[in-house]
């Protein structure tokens, strides 16, 4: 007796996972055939990279420069240190790194998502995931489903 399931979707706007598709606006990937399926975080904002270079830059120079810097001087690279510092931690903050879906698929590895929204990024990939796990349970038999039913099957076969 097979248990009946019943057909899970999410669906949002342009993006579609189905028991057997997953469909991201005008591409579309069978589930059945996405192979080593994982999760890369995108770069950070090259304005937050420049600033905490340029921060760690104004760290340096009071370093180097320390003996040789008159107070004025000292304070004002302390200043710039921390001004470059704060600008470099809200780019961060305002633009997130971004959660990239990559899979092989027909022997290329391609990018198959891509979401600033770590909620929404969870979401699309547990149902991607579960989708896999339901083609996958449709196709296999059922001894593959249930390996005990199979162990026992054979069992019986070996004792008759």
């Amino acid at each position: 007796m097979q248990p009946t399931r019943r057909a899970q979707e999410l669906s949002l706007p342009g993006i579609r996972v189905t028991d057997r598709w997953f469909v991201v606006g005008q591409r579309k990937f069978d589930v059945t055939e996405l192979q080593n399926l994982r999760t890369v975080r995108g770069s950070h904002h090259p304005m937050a990279v420049r600033a905490a270079i340029c921060a760690l830059l104004a760290v340096a120079g009071i370093g180097v420069f320390f003996d040789r810097l008159e107070p004025v001087g000292f304070v004002g690279l302390a200043v710039a240190a921390l001004l470059l510092g704060g600008a470099a931690v809200a780019a961060a903050w305002r633009n997130p790194r971004s959660y990239e879906m990559w899979a092989e698929y027909r022997g290329l590895s391609v990018q198959l998502y891509y979401c600033d929204n770590e909620r929404r990024y969870n979401a699309v990939s547990r149902a991607v995931i579960r989708a896999r796990e339901r083609a996958y349970l449709e196709d296999s038999p059922v001894t593959d489903q249930y390996p005990a039913a199979a162990a026992q099957a054979a069992w019986f076969t070996q004792a008759a």
